[in-house]
């Protein structure tokens, strides 16, 4: 039985089950009765991109406008119209010519039954507010004020029964009673008074998260809660989290709290929580110590400030992610002695000689980040089990010892260290992103299947206006290779790539695509620029000759089949960005006559 005599149903299931968007592109493509099957096209959904709020971040979703209004494989406008959520909402509606939305708003069921998320936002939020009210069904609402007034949701229950989560980014809150409430987070940057939302009575509340200013007074929290995120505080009175039983991950941060005198020596109790798993703390606390007492059931921890200390009698045998400064496991503020199962560790502040049995023998993934310009890791050992090696900060240094187990490195390197590197034939990911100085590398090892690469643009003689960038430029080897078809100028296993374009101040600028089709088996490209926009293309070669090559832009699905009849200069065009983040205008030209066509 072949794949064509499978019903709708069953094909549609399959097809679901595919998670790239570009392989679903792909498949229907290679198969032509798939691809001219109306019916089952209707069936399918792309991942991803027919939200209209990013939940995460609780704001338009940016790869969705940029979706929507750049999309031209027109052949999966039906799937595309198909993948569009209708259970979210917008308070103002986006304007349709303002982002050029084309067809999105053009949903066949505008029926405000099934909307289960909306999102209130820009100037007018009181108004806002009231049209989403109208919508008994929501259950998310995110509310996001420009002008930081104060929100007045003292009525949400009466018009919103069936509310779980609410978010608000605004100058304060006022919140009625809502029993449903599971979920509250607070963005604010004045002054807040946690106490006056009387958060006690909220008995279903299991997630609370506050970012203000100052959490001027705290109050009591509900003994149902199981995540607490609290910045920025002073320091809390010793007992303030012991009744909270339920909580699995608490945060906080403090602020700066500066006392006249005499060192200030506080503690915070946390020995009751027996649930709790993840704790972290970071912030200021000038002239102060403070002791935590923590449970043994912590599995993650986080000692970002530089005045606490666990005591000897925590035992965390438990923990398996540590983030912690240097000095704190110097000066014995912390030990990893009681820890077996640490495999994550991340130090900070490392900018004194590092103790050469310091770290221990189960970590499989670890971190330094480095701000002394010396040499502190010379006499490190690491252990056998390592896996996950990276070091970060502006100062570089030469690491002759590294474990045969390693798979991944990504390092601060000179052109010296680097041709001392000794890179061991098992490693898969290398990362040389923070390459200091402007040298070619010899990528030799066939094991690397993620490599990371600085480029700088290529000297231009001629007068035109574009920064050019080329693979060719970084790569040693290429020095004696001439431009033939199906050379490979990276090992074979290389097919994850990120280039990061360095050095160039405004747009436009080119980028040499052709290289990575005709003389590597890249299928996943990432370009970062400065401007931290990161473009990531899929490359899908659809014959063996490389005649025919899909590439599209993963985060919006913008781009088109490549056709080519030779080998040729093909360049990508980076031709300017909006202030929306996705939202890039290019293009593919060739330098011959024979300029390849692109179908979109």
């Amino acid at each position: 039985m072949s794949m064509y005599d499978l019903s709708n149903l069953l094909l549609s299931q399959i097809i679901t089950e595919i998670e790239d968007n570009v392989d679903i592109i792909c498949l229907l493509l290679t198969c032509k009765k798939l691809y001219n099957n109306s019916s089952l096209k209707r069936s399918i959904q792309f991942k991803g991109v027919g939200e209209v709020i990013n939940t995460e971040k609780g704001e338009v979703s940016q790869q969705f406008i940029a979706t929507f209004s750049l999309f031209k494989l027109l052949s999966f406008k039906d799937i595309l119209k198909n993948s569009i959520s209708d259970q979210q909402a917008i308070f103002p509606e986006l304007d349709q010519k303002e982002y050029k939305l084309g067809f999105y708003l053009n949903k066949d069921d505008k029926s405000s039954r099934n909307i289960t998320t909306a999102l209130v936002h820009y100037l007018d939020v009181p108004t806002a507010i009231e049209s989403a009210y109208k919508i008994p069904s929501i259950e998310t609402l995110f509310i996001d004020d420009e002008q930081s007034q104060v929100i007045n949701l003292s009525s949400i229950q009466k018009f919103l029964p069936r509310l779980q989560r609410l978010s608000v980014s605004a100058g304060g809150l006022e919140l009625g009673h809502c029993p449903s409430l599971k979920y509250l987070k607070l963005d604010t940057d004045t002054a807040f008074a946690l106490a006056d939302l009387a958060l006690e009575k909220f008995e279903s509340l299991t997630e609370l998260s506050i970012s203000c200013y100052y959490v001027s007074s705290m109050g009591l929290f509900p003994s149902s809660l199981t995540s607490l995120t609290l910045g920025q505080i002073v320091i809390p009175p010793r007992d303030t989290f012991i009744a909270l039983t339920s909580l699995v991950y608490l945060e906080i941060k403090l602020m700066l709290d500066m006392f006249e005198g005499a060192v200030m020596q506080s503690e915070i109790n946390l020995s009751p929580l027996h649930k709790l798993e993840t704790f972290k703390i970071k912030g200021d606390c000038f002239n102060q110590s403070i002791e935590i007492t923590l449970p043994p059931s912590i599995k993650v921890l986080d000692l970002l400030v530089s005045c606490e200390q666990i005591p000897s009698k925590c035992k965390l045998l438990l923990l398996e992610k540590l983030n912690v400064s240097q000095s704190l496991l110097i000066e014995g503020g912390f030990s990893m002695a009681s820890s077996p199962l640490l495999k994550d560790l991340v130090i900070t502040n490392c900018h004194v000689i590092m103790p050469a049995n310091l770290i221990p023998p189960s970590v499989q993934k670890l971190v330094i980040d480095k701000s002394s310009e010396e040499d502190i890791l010379g006499q490190v050992v690491f252990p056998p089990s390592l896996t996950h090696l990276t070091i970060k900060g502006d100062y570089c240094e030469s690491i002759q010892h590294l474990p045969e187990s390693l798979v991944k490195l990504n390092q601060v390197m000179t052109e010296s260290v680097y041709s001392s590197l000794p890179i061991d034939h098992q490693l898969e990911k290398l990362n040389l992103l923070d390459i200091i100085g402007d040298f070619k590398i010899d990528i030799s090892s066939p094991s690397i299947k993620y490599l990371s690469i600085p480029l700088n643009p290529i000297t231009n003689t001629t007068s035109d206006i574009f920064s050019s960038y080329s693979i060719s430029s970084m790569i040693t080897t290429l020095e004696t290779i001439t431009n033939q078809p199906k050379q490979q100028w990276l090992p074979p296993n290389t097919t994850h790539l990120s280039c990061y374009l360095k050095n160039h101040a405004y747009e436009p600028l080119t980028f040499r695509l052709d290289e990575i089709v005709n003389h590597t088996n890249v299928r996943y490209l990432s370009l970062i620029f400065d401007n931290h926009t990161t473009l990531q293309f899929s490359i899908q070669r659809l014959d063996s000759d490389n005649n025919n090559v899909l590439v599209l832009e993963r985060q919006s699905l913008t781009g088109g089949i490549i056709t080519q009849q030779q080998y040729d200069s093909i360049k990508f065009y980076f031709m300017g960005r909006s202030s929306i983040s996705f939202h890039f205008n290019w293009d593919f030209t060739s330098s011959s006559s024979s300029t390849p066509k692109v179908e979109q």
